[in-house]
């Protein structure tokens, strides 16, 4: 046999969890096909990986991804990371089936939010169904394999745009049968998001019908639960209480708990999760490793669109204007929810501010204490803020460093990166946040490597075999004979971070080589101009 690449003498953690062991890998045609001693064996190419790790390519278990595709097709910053395949379509939201009142109730926001206003007139609708989505990525190419959660939020949005309240049992049916339809055409699973328009209008019951269609597709009911904040336990509850009565497996997406005053409080949501799964519930954890930031945005995203998307000299003006004030605080009062998700007065406004141009505060100083200490309400100091800054006032949920130790180091819990590949830099406008080029690094430099949170082949096995095998990804996740040849091979003392708030786009160190299906995709740390990428179907 000839192999159209053998990598040579490198420390191989395959994938499973077992001890590094120094081999050869054997690819030909897409695939792994032997591992041993190949010195004697033909190839048409070395790569001698002595002192350095080859592992899996590694799996991206909760990706956004699907929203950024049609115009970031390559993903060079998931490349870049050593992520070969992305589970995306979480947390209620995917870019599929289509409908027009899918796109006016939900697609251009999210789309707006992500990659810029006016991100969903640059693509081409050309397509309905889910399998016609996943068609038409394919014939575009992609860089990573891509694996499809359908999105509640998606379902809803095409039956009953975003009209609140329940749905009626014709729109339930409506809803059963685009997810199965979906289902068919290969997705893996169903999620929701709990916490956002207009999935959050569903009850327990409805989500529980929809969860039930899932049936014998052996899909995975993945959600952002309803709270992560005052309520977690009530939301994580729910989560449970929608697989129990489903019967279906369930995933608790990038389980935190936000706001100084809940600190401590995952303890008591994961003795809940294990009590579940002695009860022979079986449910799983994604996780997102970052602190002390979370989800990086703009202060002025607590004001409605038609504010907060004009250029920053205009919203200021806008801002200041005559009984502006007094119309957020009526309009909070109202029920109004913003883009960080903050409600009146029941939200303990708990945001550090990161960034504050012009503005000289405490670091990491928290708008709630800020506004305590100075005896305003915090709708008015973070105006007051706006009008002073000079430019976007960066600001961040608090995640506790305890807490992320907690949910890291439990053995259900595998890594995701909540955010979408990107090609290039977005627009000035946007709040991109280091983990687009920098999670998984992160994970194997700092908790692994210096912390020591787990061994290294146990940390491969939560980013590869693991997440292959919750999501049912067959021929993925481990570097053995017949499994597809996604490769990432890195230095394991030089491999971390490098992206900042300040540098959001700066490439992580110490990933050498990272193939997707047999074709490279990155040489020493340089993204190629290649999308080797699948459509992985649920097997």
């Amino acid at each position: 046999m000839t192999f159209d690449l053998v990598i040579e003498g490198g420390t191989v953690v395959d994938g499973t969890g077992a001890p590094a062991r120094v081999a050869d890998v054997g690819l030909a045609a897409g695939r792994v096909a032997a591992l041993g001693d190949l010195a004697s064996a033909l190839r048409r190419e070395t790569f001698r990986a002595a002192g350095l790790v080859v592992a899996p390519g590694f799996i991206d278990c909760h990706s956004h991804s699907d929203v950024s595709c049609l115009l970031n097709p390559q993903g060079t910053s998931s490349l870049l990371q050593g992520i070969t395949t992305e589970v995306v379509g979480n947390c209620g939201y995917s870019l599929a089936p289509f409908s027009a009142s899918a796109r006016a109730a939900l697609f251009d926001r999210f789309l707006d939010r992500c990659l810029g206003v006016g991100s969903g007139d640059r693509i081409d609708w050309d397509y309905r169904t889910f399998g016609e989505f996943m068609a038409t990525i394919e014939r575009r190419g992609t860089g990573t394999n891509k694996a499809f959660l359908v999105g509640q939020g998606t379902l809803r949005a095409c039956v009953m745009g975003s009209r609140p309240g329940p749905a009626t049992p014709d729109e339930r049916a409506a809803m059963r049968r685009l997810l199965v339809e979906a289902l068919e055409a290969g997705a893996v699973g169903l999620s929701t998001g709990r916490e956002y328009r207009p999935g959050c209008y569903a009850d327990t019951d409805e989500v529980v019908d929809l969860a039930r269609a899932l049936g014998d597709h052996g899909g995975l009911y993945v959600s952002h639960i309803r709270n992560e904040s005052d309520e977690v336990e009530a939301a994580v509850h729910e989560l449970l209480e929608i697989g129990r009565r489903s019967g279906q497996r369930v995933q608790l997406s990038h389980h935190n708990v936000v706001g100084r005053r809940n600190r401590g409080r995952l303890r008591s949501t994961i003795a809940a999760v294990e009590r579940a799964r002695d009860e022979g519930l079986d449910v799983a954890i994604d996780f997102l490793h970052f602190h002390p930031f979370y989800h990086p945005h703009r202060l002025d995203e607590l004001f409605p669109p038609e504010v907060s998307e004009l250029p920053f000299e205009r919203m200021q003006r806008a801002v200041a204007a005559a009984g502006f004030r007094e119309r957020m605080h009526a309009a909070f009062r109202d029920g109004w929810v913003s883009h960080l998700e903050l409600t009146y007065p029941g939200a303990d406004w708990d945001y550090n501010i990161l960034d504050a141009p012009g503005l000289d505060l405490p670091e990491h100083a928290s708008l709630a204490e800020m506004a305590d200490a100075k005896g305003v309400h915090p709708l008015d100091l973070a105006i007051d803020l706006v009008l002073a800054a000079r430019g976007p006032i960066i600001v961040s949920r608090v995640i506790a460093a305890e807490d992320v130790d907690l949910v890291l180091r439990h053995p259900l819990t595998m890594m995701g990166t909540d955010t979408y590949a990107i090609d290039g830099r977005l627009g000035p406008s946007m709040a991109l946040h280091p983990r687009n080029h920098g999670a998984f690094p992160r994970f194997l430099g700092r908790y692994v490597r210096e912390q020591g949170v787990m061994s290294l082949p146990e940390a491969i096995r939560r980013l590869t075999s693991y997440p292959a095998e919750r999501f049912r990804l067959s021929g993925r996740g481990r570097l053995a004979p017949g499994y597809a040849a996604d490769v990432v091979v890195f230095d394991p003392d030089r491999i971390a971070d490098r992206a900042t708030l300040a540098d959001p786009y700066a490439a992580p160190e110490g990933i050498v080589r990272v193939l997707v299906n047999g074709v490279e995709v990155v040489r020493d740390g340089v993204a190629q101009a290649a999308r080797p990428g699948r459509i992985v179907r649920r097997a």
